[in-house]
């Protein structure tokens, strides 16, 4: 496993540990990553990823360079 040293606003990590109901900040990170990992295979399957509102009528593409320069 490799070790990684970031600089990330301490609240903003907390704000999220909490609202994920987390036990830490690197599981924060784990799972921030894993959704990343994930937009990248579906990148590669040549899917596109939305987020709907709850009557599925309003969508949001979302954005992100990285996934978009992705090969």
């Amino acid at each position: 496993m490799a070790d990684i040293k970031v600089s990330i606003a301490d609240d903003v990590l907390e704000d999220l540990r909490r609202k994920l109901n987390l036990a830490s900040r690197s599981d924060v990170m784990l799972e921030a990553l894993k959704v990343l990992n994930w937009a990248v295979e579906e990148k590669e399957k040549n899917r596109r990823i939305f987020s709907l509102d709850k009557d599925d009528r309003a969508q949001t593409r979302l954005a992100l360079k990285s996934l978009d320069l992705a090969n």
